[in-house]
């Protein structure tokens, strides 16, 4: 199974033009896509839909749409464009090859911000029917504008995904409207996946809030139950290697050809560690300022 996630800056590619149909090109052939920084009639990319732009040219995916921004535009603006583009959204996309069963948007509380862009961050929780069972996936777009944030949404996103087996579906217990049960609505799944542009590196404290802390002799201790692992870890590659000059760096804020950081990443339960075949990063891609993250699953 090929799970892909890619941030991809509303389209802008690094030559600065807006094509979304070279993204298209590359992530239809993959079974689950997260993307982040997709958009919907924003002035920057043309007043595109940019999601019924991708979920037309990807039919047979089905997919979740989860923005994190949603504003009325400007009456200057919005009364010389058709009603549909009176709002201007951006989000997480998730696509899949296999059936969503259900899915539920989680918002992430942060802190105003004076003097730097400051973004309303949150989350897509969705399970996946695989062919050999239901999964949980989770789209994720982080950003820390203040060191507050930081350990305040890697905190809530943990709860978040170790709660979700207690909260369970979306709809449960008796009623009796029965119509509230007329789709199958099957228990929180153990296993989950994480996908996500997370804007930190590895070694940094909110990597370790998530894979646990190293210990010199040891390696990463990682919880028994509820810990995750870096699945480019996992498959073989060096942790720190783009900040040795390596070739997993997903983003490169002075350009390509200086070093880059490793900010966008696959996490899973523990208990799936043994499924990762490989993880590499697409670094001949330059349809975003980020550079896709490809992971290869055995068949769960």
């Amino acid at each position: 199974m090929d799970l892909l996630t890619y941030n991809i800056q509303h389209g802008r590619g690094q030559d600065h033009v807006h094509d979304l149909s070279r993204i298209v090109d590359l992530i239809r052939p993959f079974d689950l896509i997260a993307l982040q920084e997709v958009e919907r009639h924003w002035e920057r990319s043309g007043h595109a839909d940019q999601v019924a732009e991708i979920l037309s040219a990807m039919p047979t995916h089905y997919h979740i749409w989860g923005p994190t921004i949603d504003e009325c535009k400007a009456v200057h603006q919005s009364s010389a464009l058709p009603p549909s583009c009176g709002r201007r959204q951006f989000g997480n996309l998730l696509l899949s090859r296999y059936p969503i069963l259900w899915a539920r948007q989680h918002s992430l509380l942060g802190h105003q911000s004076a003097l730097h862009l400051n973004l309303h961050r949150g989350l897509i929780e969705a399970v996946v029917e695989l062919p050999n069972g239901p999964i949980r996936i989770y789209v994720v777009h982080l950003t820390y504008p203040l060191p507050i944030v930081a350990e305040s949404h890697i905190t809530q996103l943990l709860n978040i995904v170790r709660h979700s087996r207690v909260e369970g579906p979306p709809v449960s217990g008796k009623h009796g409207d029965e119509s509230w049960f007329n789709e199958a609505h099957p228990l929180v799944p153990d296993e989950a996946i994480l996908l996500g542009d997370f804007n930190f590196r590895p070694g940094d404290p909110p990597y370790e809030l998530l894979v646990g802390c190293h210990h010199p002799r040891l390696g990463r201790v990682i919880d028994k139950d509820t810990g995750l692992i870096d699945a480019w870890v996992t498959a073989g590659n060096a942790e720190d290697g783009a900040d040795k000059g390596g070739n997993d760096a997903t983003f490169h804020p002075n350009g390509v050809g200086n070093l880059g950081y490793r900010v966008d990443y696959c996490f899973l339960s523990n208990t799936i560690s043994h499924l990762v075949e490989s993880c590499e990063v697409i670094s001949d891609c330059m349809y975003s300022d980020h550079f896709p993250l490809y992971v290869r699953l055995k068949n769960i």
